[in-house]
C-alpha cells in the first residue's frame, strides 16, 4: 500500500469551480436581518426566572427576547433620570 502524501499547508487554496464564487458568510456567522443594528447580551438567571421566562412567552406566544427588551425598557424609563 503507497504512503500517504504528507500533509502541506503552504500549498495555495483550491480554485472553486466556475459558478461557485459567491461569497458566503462563514457558518454561524450568517447575516440575520432580524439582528440588524442589535448587540447581543448575555446573563445567567436562577433557574426559577429562566423557567418563568420560557413559561411567559409560550403563554404570550412570543420570544424571550421580545419579553427581556420589554423589561429593559421599562427599567430604562424608571432610571431615565440617572442616565
Amino acid at each position: 500500500m503507497p504512503k500517504a502524501p504528507a500533509l502541506n499547508f503552504s500549498n495555495p487554496p483550491v480554485k472553486s469551480r466556475k459558478g461557485e464564487d459567491k461569497q458566503q458568510p462563514p457558518k454561524g456567522k450568517a447575516n440575520r436581518p432580524d439582528r440588524q443594528g442589535k448587540k447581543l447580551v448575555a446573563t445567567h438567571l436562577p433557574r426559577a426566572a429562566y423557567t418563568d421566562l420560557r413559561i411567559l412567552a409560550a403563554k404570550l406566544a412570543t420570544t424571550q427576547a421580545a419579553l427581556i427588551e420589554e423589561a429593559l425598557t421599562d427599567l430604562m424609563h424608571k432610571y431615565k433620570d440617572h442616565l
